[in-house]
């Protein structure tokens, strides 16, 4: 398990604390990751592992880093997309 995933499993188990302790409901409890001064892949790891919601106090760089994480995406599901086809046509050869 990763750092951020850790991290982020903490948080949640302080939000379900609290909320308990002042009678809220979880889901009324939204987390905002501070993705500010962070890489894309430490992004990327944080979605993986759950959080949705970031902030980033310039648009400028919003944009830039929504950006690569598309690119990079996009360079992922390639990639799945071409072990998928490889592992059909291995699987017609078979029959």
């Amino acid at each position: 398990m990763s750092t951020i995933q850790e991290n982020l499993l903490n948080v949640q188990d302080l939000i379900l604390k609290f909320a308990n302790q002042y009678h809220r409901k979880v889901k009324d409890i939204k987390l905002l990751a501070v993705s500010k001064t962070k890489p894309v892949e430490k992004i990327i790891e944080a979605y993986a592992a759950g959080q949705r919601r970031f902030g980033e106090s310039y648009a400028k760089e919003a944009e830039l880093k929504i950006k690569e994480i598309k690119y990079i995406l996009n360079l992922l599901m390639n990639k799945i997309l071409i072990l998928l086809f490889i592992n059909l046509e291995d699987r017609k050869s078979v029959v």
